[in-house]
This record gives C-alpha cells, structure tokens and sequence, in this order.
C-alpha cells in the first residue's frame, strides 16, 4: 500500500514538472511571436536602373521586372526611388511612411512604371511623377496624410482606383497633360480634392467628398481638359472652381451640398457646362461672369446667373450718364449767361 502511494506520488510530480516544461515552452514561444516585427528599413531605397535593389536587404524581392515588397519601409528622407522603366513595384499591402517632409515614392523621366497596392504616408509628397515621365499607372494605393497626396508633371499617365484621403493640402495636383484621374476616392483632403492645372487632360468618374476646400480648382494652366461623371459632394467651398481657364468641358457630374456654388466661373471664358446634377450647395448652382461660356439649360436657369453689365448694357449706362451731365451743364451755361444779362437790364432802366 504505501509503495501504490509513492508511485502515486512520484506519477503527480512528473505529471507537474511536465506541466510546468510545457508553460515555459508555451510562453517562450509567445514571447517570441509578439517580438516578431515587420522588416523596416531606414533611409532611402533605390530601384536602380540596371534592375538592381540599393540597399540589397532592403524589403523589397524582386521577380523579373515585378518588384514586391516584403515588409514596411520608414525612412526619414525619400521613401523609394524608381531609376528604371518597364517595372512595377507591389506594395503587397505594406507601408511606406516618412517624417513629414521628402517623398514616399518618386519617379521622373521614367516610362511605363506601375505603383500599386501600398500604403504611403507622411511626406511632403505621396507620389510623385516627376516631367517627362509617361505612360505610367498608379493604382489600388491608398495615400494619406501627406502635404500632398499626388504630385504630377508627367504626361499620359493614368491615376486609377486609389484611396487618396486626409493629405493636409491637395489629394492631387495635377500638372502635366494628357493623364487621366479615374475612378479613385478623394476626401477629407485639407484644401482641395484636386488642383487641375495642366492641358488636355481627363477626370473621370471620382468621388471627391469632404474636402476642406473645393472639391476641384481649375487653373489657369487648364486648357482643353474633361471633367464628367464624377461625384462632387459636400467639399467645404465651392464644388468646382475654374479661374482664368479656357476651352474645358465639364458635363454630366453630380454637384450636390457644398457650401459654396456649385460650380464658380471667375474669369474663365470658352468652357462647356453640359447636363450637370448641381443642387443643394450653399451659394448658386452657376457663378459666371462671362457671356462666352456654354451653359446647358438643364444646368442653370437665366436667374441663376448674376448679372455684370454687358457691353450693350454699359453703353447706355454710359450714354445716360452723358445726357444728364450733358444737361446740368447747359443750364448752367444758360445761367451764367443770361441771368447776368437779366440784371444789367434792370440797372439800365434804373
């Protein structure tokens, strides 16, 4: 009996020490779990134009021509530098974030370079598409909290899909020609949704809403560009505000509750306004001063539009204006000439 007991006992001690083996191991291994963090990197990393990765442990794994990233990437100067054309770079979900200032990814007198699927923030400039770079494509990005989400000089260049929200200035300044802006979110931008100031290019079918500023400002550096189908709602100011621009077509947009007008002509002349949904906004639905500008009836109705004196008004204000000064100083030219006649009449007969 007592032997039964001590090998009882002796069971309950390996059963315990067993225990105890397996919660060290347990916790260890946890602890090792938790301390797993995604690769980082400092500084900047370089896509070089012979193909080549710089620095080499860089999170980035290259596959031919497609470049993917493994990890995120902090860097306290330019995120990543694209040297090369024909490439794309997937961000795979990952990170690219800065310190406030320098750029997330930048790429200028490249071609045919694809962004997407990468998480960019805390530039001065999310992306940016430096001139003479062509036929590239941002996509499926999501760029926030930037100065300035995309900064564009390039031309033929297609910005598509991306989440381009709360950048402390513009989502997208556009600057260069024939690009195309389509189908991406841009909200809660600090000033303006987009600044358009480059020729003959396309937006097309964006949701631009809540921006601090207008949803897009045209400048004059706008000629010959199309603005249609795009969702313009509830921006903080005017909903698009074109100023000393010419020759751009803006049609069949939604403009709705925005504090401001709806759409603000100042100085802008030669323009189409065709078949746009513009309701609800804090001032007119149409502000503009210039007769040369195409505005569809079913835009605007005549009393929306405030009136400047035209040509033909302001010359009759002018020619009445003549008359009635005309006519003070006649009578006073008859006045001094025969009152004063009058009274040496009189003296004389005296």
């Amino acid at each position: 009996m007592k032997q039964d007991d001590n090998e009882k006992k002796e069971n309950l001690e390996k059963k315990i020490v067993s225990g105890m083996m397996l919660t060290l191991l347990l916790a260890s291994m946890l602890t090792l779990a938790l301390n797993i963090q995604p690769v980082k990197a400092e500084g900047t990393i370089y896509i070089r134009a012979d193909g080549s990765i710089d620095p080499p442990t860089a999170p980035i794994q290259r596959n031919g021509d497609i470049y993917t990233m493994t990890g995120n990437i902090s860097s306290d100067a330019y995120g990543i530098v694209i040297e090369r054309n024909n490439m794309t770079l997937e961000g795979a979900g990952y990170s690219v974030q800065g310190t406030g200032s320098k750029t997330g990814i930048y790429l200028s007198r490249r071609s045919n370079v694809t962004i997407k699927s990468t998480n960019i923030g805390n530039f001065a400039y999310g992306i940016y598409i430096g001139s003479t770079s062509n036929n590239s494509e941002v996509e499926g990005n999501k760029v926030s909290n930037n100065t300035n989400g995309l900064y564009i000089k390039g031309y033929n260049n297609t910005i598509n899909e991306n989440n381009i929200v709360s950048n402390r200035v513009s989502g997208i300044f556009l600057l260069g020609s024939r690009n195309t802006i389509c189908g991406n979110n841009i909200t809660s931008n600090g000033k303006y949704g987009i600044v358009l100031d480059g020729p003959s290019n396309t937006i097309d079918s964006n949701a631009i809403t809540a921006n601090t500023g207008c949803g897009i400002s045209v400048r004059d550096g706008a000629l010959g560009s199309a603005i249609s189908r795009n969702q313009i709602i509830d921006n903080s100011r005017d909903g698009m505000y074109l100023y000393n621009c010419s020759d751009n077509r803006v049609e069949v947009n939604n403009i709705t509750g925005n504090s401001g007008d709806g759409i603000y002509l100042g100085g802008s002349s030669n323009n189409s306004i065709l078949n746009n949904n513009i309701s609800d906004n804090g001032g007119q639905r149409i502000r503009s001063y210039l007769s040369t500008n195409v505005i569809s009836p079913a835009d605007i109705s005549p009393a929306d539009i405030p009136s400047e004196p035209s040509e033909k008004t302001l010359t009759l204000s002018i020619t009445k204006e003549y008359l009635i000064a005309a006519a003070i100083i006649i009578v006073i030219v008859v006045i001094v000439i025969f009152f004063p006649e009058r009274k040496n009449k009189k003296t004389t007969s005296d």
